[in-house]
């Protein structure tokens, strides 16, 4: 399975042709204006954390073990307190080690491990407005943004960023504590992501299996997270769907157009109207 990760990551790399609820609300089917390319970043919030060692540097490289390299991205308490839900966020996709996530035995195994000991998610936990902030920020990502990077690094680095975002999304301590039209409102987003990704896919970008998974992994918690009878039917009559929800990886060979990633967006679409 790591083998199988590392080589759906060197795709991402590489195969670039280029508060309350309310119980009633009803969701559209997402669609987006394919014509109409919008690229909005999200500023940096102001009290973002500047990790004072960087990977790139003497001084990263002079760290002599991996437990070295983590005490030097500990935020300290006396700032991690005061930072804002946003900050922190920010704090996650601008830690030096989260690429940690694709060199454990799953996705899901190393992001239980950073929501244990990573002093910015463990905070994280704690806010309760914090898959409100995820949402605002997911809202305003445009996956065929890709479309504007021309070299590998920035192609990577945005495709990268998307999955470290939705990774964290769908992470039970967080979507065990939101609302039922949180969820929602994140399995409209994830369906959005996720045609994006496939619109460009078919065109001049090719996004990596891996991409469409996580978009996908993130309407599946979310729906699961909310007790959702059909999807949690259908985990029980399929191996393949139950090896998703635990790990966030299929296995080889299953594909964007294969029945089980089908029927997740089927029942995505049942959910969210």
């Amino acid at each position: 399975m790591k083998l199988f990760y590392f080589f759906a990551m060197l795709i991402i790399m590489v195969a670039v042709s280029c508060k309350k609820d309310d119980g009633e609300h009803n969701f559209a089917i997402p669609v987006y204006d394919y014509a109409v390319l919008q690229c909005n970043n999200y500023p940096a919030p102001q009290d973002t954390y500047n990790y004072p060692v960087k990977p790139g540097t003497a001084a990263w490289s002079n760290l002599p073990t991996a437990d070295a390299k983590w005490l030097a991205c500990k935020i300290p308490d006396s700032i991690l307190l005061k930072m804002q839900t946003q900050a922190l966020i920010q704090s996650w996709l601008d830690f030096p080690l989260r690429s940690d996530i694709f060199t454990a035995s799953s996705l899901q195994f190393g992001m239980n491990y950073m929501m244990q000991n990573f002093s910015g998610l463990v905070e994280l936990t704690k806010r309760p407005d914090n898959e409100e902030a995820l949402l605002e920020r997911y809202t305003i990502i445009n996956p065929g943004c890709i479309q504007n990077y021309t070299t590998l690094p920035d192609i990577g680095s945005f495709s990268l960023n998307i999955m470290y975002l939705e990774a964290l999304m769908a992470q039970d301590l967080l979507l065990n504590k939101s609302t039922a039209l949180i969820r929602k409102q994140l399995v409209s987003e994830g369906l959005k992501k996720y045609k994006f990704k496939e619109h460009y896919s078919n065109n001049a970008i090719n996004y990596a299996q891996a991409d469409f998974g996580l978009s996908l992994y993130v309407c599946a918690k979310a729906m699961k997270a909310s007790n959702y009878q059909p999807l949690l039917t259908a985990i029980s009559n399929s191996t393949n769907l139950k090896q998703f929800i635990e790990t966030a990886y299929f296995p080889a060979g299953i594909t964007d157009k294969s029945p089980d990633m089908q029927l997740l967006i089927q029942l995505s679409t049942n959910f969210i109207n």
